[in-house]
C-alpha cells in the first residue's frame, strides 16, 4: 500500500518529467519500499508475488508515459533493462547467504546450514535441505536460500568477494 501511495504522489507531482527521470524516481522512492528486508522476506503464493510485481508494472507504464490497455508493459520492462523484483530478491537472497556461509555476516547457523559431505554434481559447498511441512517455513528465509545457493554454479560459490559474486549471479535463479 505505502509503495502505491509513493507511486502515486510521483504521478501526480513528476509526470511532466522525461522518462528517466521518472524511472530514477522509481528506483529512489519506490522500490526501496517493496526490497526492503527482500533478503530474508519473500512473498510465497503467486497471489502475493503478483501483487508485488504490480506495483514495478505499473511503475513501468508511468515512466514509459503508456497506459493503453493493450500496449505490452514487459516490452516497457526491457526496455527500462529492470529486472522482475522476484529475481531481484533471490539475487538479494544468494549475496546473503554468501555473506553467512563466508562469515561476513554474523549468524547462528550452525544448527540450520548441514553440509551435504557428498558432492554428486555442482559443488562441495551444498547444504542439506531442512524438512518443511509448513509453508510459512518453506518460503522462510534459511529453506529458501538454501534451495538457491545449491542450484548456483561452482565458479559462483567460490567468488573471493561479495562483489564478484554479484557478477556471477547476474542470470535468473531457480
Amino acid at each position: 500500500k505505502k509503495a502505491n501511495n509513493t507511486l502515486s504522489f510521483l504521478r501526480r507531482n513528476v509526470s511532466a518529467c522525461p522518462k528517466d527521470i521518472k524511472a530514477t524516481c522509481y528506483k529512489t522512492l519506490v522500490r526501496p519500499q517493496v526490497e526492503y528486508a527482500a533478503s530474508v522476506w519473500d512473498p510465497g503464493t503467486k497471489a502475493n508475488i503478483s501483487k508485488v510485481e504490480a506495483v514495478q508494472r505499473r511503475a513501468a507504464r508511468f515512466c514509459c508515459g503508456d497506459y493503453h490497455r493493450t500496449s505490452s508493459v514487459s516490452a516497457m520492462l526491457q526496455d527500462l533493462q529492470w529486472q522482475d523484483l522476484q529475481t531481484r530478491r533471490q539475487q538479494a537472497k544468494a549475496v546473503m547467504m554468501y555473506k553467512i556461509v563466508n562469515h561476513l555476516v554474523e549468524t547462528d547457523h550452525n544448527s540450520i546450514l548441514i553440509p551435504t559431505g557428498v558432492q554428486t554434481r555442482g559443488h562441495a559447498n551444498k547444504f542439506l535441505m531442512p524438512f518443511c511441512n509448513v509453508n510459512a517455513y518453506k518460503y522462510s528465509f534459511y529453506p529458501s536460500s538454501i534451495l538457491i545457493w545449491n542450484s548456483l554454479p561452482v565458479e559462483a560459490t567460490l567468488a573471493p568477494s561479495v562483489e564478484v559474486f554479484k557478477t556471477k549471479i547476474d542470470v535468473p535463479l531457480i
